[in-house]
């Protein structure tokens, strides 16, 4: 929960929304989204509606700043703990990290992928994340 909360508030914080002390979403146009790969959605229309792509994040990774390395740990950690909620509603696993992964864990893993696959650097920063745990730590079995 607590890395939840840190989650949305860095990213009211990145978004600019705050007035006078409440977050408030920005007004974005709608853009559609393929679904066809990580980085169907381009750097321009991430920014557009309020998203970081793989490569933002990976450079809040990377920067050492208490405050990149905890905005990288947290929404790594937010991704991960939103797959697994979907997973106990699904019954379906996407990746299959020990229950003991660290969040450091999962910034390595996600750096990682972004440097072995840079072609996905200017997809959403959740969907590479997603497809980065998924190479990190496959399931055996289907479903599972």
């Amino acid at each position: 929960m607590i890395r939840a909360v840190a989650l949305l508030v860095a990213l009211g914080l990145f978004l600019g929304g705050a007035d006078e002390g409440h977050w408030q979403p920005q007004a974005r146009a709608a853009t559609p989204v393929s679904a066809s790969s990580p980085a169907a959605m381009k750097a321009d229309d991430a920014a557009a509606i309020g998203f970081l792509t793989a490569g933002q994040l990976a450079q809040q990774c990377r920067e050492g700043t208490a405050f990149s390395v905890t905005y990288c740990l947290a929404f790594l950690a937010g991704v991960h703990d939103s797959m697994r909620a979907y997973e106990q509603w699904l019954d379906q696993r996407e990746f299959c990290a020990p229950n003991t992964v660290k969040q450091r864990d999962l910034s390595n893993a996600f750096l990682a992928f972004v440097t072995a696959h840079p072609e996905y650097r200017d997809g959403l920063a959740s969907s590479v994340a997603v497809v980065a745990l998924k190479e990190a730590w496959p399931c055996t079995s289907p479903g599972r």
